[in-house]
């Protein structure tokens, strides 16, 4: 019996052992413990916070390297995503990379931690951003008056609405950009106070990127343009005051792009800047380079400007002599002409026309000097003749459009959208609305109204959106001889009813019918009818300059006119 208990507690004892040393760790075990990134990429990235960017690991050295990151990435709050070893985590939601000592930094350096039990272990993350690609937005402005009043504002088409009509001044309580890096200022704020009587503009900068809005205490904005406070900078017989060149019918072409005006005189053409104009100073334009512009009874009978480049032509198609239609570019003011279209009226091998063009050369070209260039003939006006242009320079491609209505005169074919053009010329009443080809879209025929000058005789037919409300506008020639006897006028019509071009001229047209419809805004020249000319054509032209609507008109023997127009308060 007792070698049976010596045996059991024996037995016991090793059965102890056993348990004690399968529940202790051993030391190898310890050093498998792992804290390492298996893989990792970046889960908020971009302007939006919704794109990835995968990183690359280096375990040998703990780096993790992410290239091309997009510069708008919230960089203060970066968030990964990553496979760990088993059982690891990283040691925060999110990192912030951003270096107040240099905002501007591209390469951009953190620590992150992988902690695995009592394992832990430090990475290097650099994440190098890429150029700036979109321009940086408000996301949330709160401005309070003097007695600490918040309002919260808002946007609509870079018009920043305070939102608060009624406070004299005004201070920022919260703002939010994105990105958080961009930089911001109010133009005209002083001491941090912003005054209702010059808000002027907000702007934001990201890098180099930049946005900006106009800044009104309103509420609502007002659309639309202040007539009443329309400064006519005049060089018409409305002053007495024509412009030499028009003092007669050298002039017949003309136009204006925001930057300058062209004058296209028959022997001296000649291009004004803007910005002399406004301040009534008519004594410094730039004379065009006449080299080798030599081709045709009249040389030089139209123009038309283009972002800045410059079109005359000759308007001239004949066999004897052999006088091609001729057109001449300038890319500046002050560079030399070029001859860029040589034609003589024919397609292929076949002859279609000899003959005049009419005095307007229609241009209609983006800002890579990409589109089609027309030309009306004049009579029997039945036909326009469409060239296709690239790169400003390359006319190709004749094409014949014929038309239904014959529209003999001076005609105009003026782009107003994507492939939508006006169509008119001075002998009819109709206003056609075309695509690129020649194919009729809608119209618009205009009443005779009681005396006065008629609008039906419109030419150089214009659309220009402004403040939020869109506009019709041509210039009415007072012709020698016929049935109008009142101008020259500038029409202008609000045709903002109609949610695109041909529903405004849906309801232009029942308007009209209606006799409901009278224009917006009107600039006569010489209400007396006292000045006339033979060639019953106009120019017409607008753009906005510093914030304001600002129309071109001339025409034959009464001058030239630039009118600034401010947006409603």
């Amino acid at each position: 019996m007792k070698h049976l208990t010596k045996w059991f507690a024996l037995f016991c004892s090793a059965m102890l052992l056993v348990v004690f040393s399968a529940c202790s760790p051993k030391p190898e075990e310890v050093d498998t413990i792992e804290a390492l990134i298996k893989t990792i990429s970046i889960s908020n990235g971009g302007l939006s916070g919704g794109d990835s960017y995968t990183g690359q690991v280096d375990n040998q050295n703990f780096v993790v390297t992410f290239n091309d990151v997009a510069a708008e990435s919230n960089i203060a709050a970066v968030k990964f995503n990553a496979k760990l070893s088993l059982g690891a985590k990283l040691d925060a939601e999110s990192y912030n990379f951003f270096n107040e000592a240099d905002p501007a930094a591209t390469e951009l350096t953190q620590t992150l931690k992988v902690v695995n039990a009592t394992k832990v272990q430090e990475y290097k993350v650099i994440i190098n951003l890429s150029a700036p690609s979109k321009a940086p937005l408000l996301d949330k402005l709160v401005m309070k008056d003097a007695a600490g009043n918040e309002y919260r504002a808002s946007v609509m088409d870079n018009l920043l609405l305070l939102g608060m009509p009624d406070a004299p001044t005004a201070q920022i309580a919260e703002i939010v950009l994105t990105p958080l890096r961009s930089t911001y200022e109010f133009t005209t704020m002083v001491d941090g106070v912003l005054s209702a009587s010059d808000p002027g503009m907000f702007r934001i900068d990201f890098m180099g990127l930049t946005t900006e809005y106009e800044v009104s205490f309103a509420t609502s904005p007002t659309p639309g343009a202040d007539f009443t406070q329309a400064v006519v900078h005049d060089f018409s017989v409305a002053t007495g005051n024509v412009y030499p060149d028009y003092a007669g019918e050298m002039t017949r072409g003309g136009d204006f792009d925001g930057q300058y005006v062209l004058v296209a005189n028959r022997t001296a053409p000649k291009v004004f800047r803007v910005e002399d104009l406004l301040t009534d100073n008519a004594s410094n334009p730039v004379m065009l380079n006449m080299t080798g512009v030599d081709v045709g009874t009249h040389p030089v009978s139209a123009g038309r400007l283009s972002h800045g480049h410059v079109y005359l032509c000759n308007l001239s198609v004949a066999l004897s002599p052999l006088e091609p239609l001729r057109v001449y570019h300038y890319a500046t003011p002050n560079a030399e002409p070029e001859v860029v279209l040589s034609w003589c009226g024919n397609i292929g091998n076949d002859t279609i026309y000899k003959g005049r063009l009419g005095d307007n050369i229609s241009v209609n070209l983006d800002e890579s000097g990409n589109g089609y260039v027309y030309f009306a003939k004049q009579e029997p006006g039945d036909k326009i003749y469409r060239f296709t242009v690239s790169n400003y320079t390359h006319f190709s491609d004749p094409f014949e459009i014929s038309l239904q209505t014959v529209s003999s005169y001076y005609g105009y074919y003026n782009q107003v959208a994507d492939n939508q053009y006006l169509f008119t010329s001075s002998y009819v009443p109709m206003l056609w609305l075309k695509d690129a080809d020649g194919n009729d879209l809608t119209s618009v025929e205009f009443m005779s109204t009681e005396g006065g000058a008629q609008p039906k005789h419109g030419v150089d037919p214009r659309i220009i959106t402004f403040n939020r409300s869109r506009y019709l506008l041509f210039t009415v020639a007072n012709s020698q001889g016929m049935h109008w006897n009142f101008g020259p006028v500038l029409y202008l019509f609000d045709i903002t009813d109609g949610f695109d071009i041909p529903a405004a001229f849906v309801k232009l047209q029942d308007a009209m019918m209606l006799e409901t419809f009278e224009p917006t805004w009107e600039y006569m020249f010489d209400a007396s009818g006292a000045t006339v000319a033979s060639a019953c054509t106009a120019q017409t032209a607008a753009a906005e300059v510093d914030g304001k609507l600002v129309i071109f008109t001339a025409a034959a023997n009464a001058g030239f006119a630039l009118i600034e127009i401010p947006k409603v308060k």
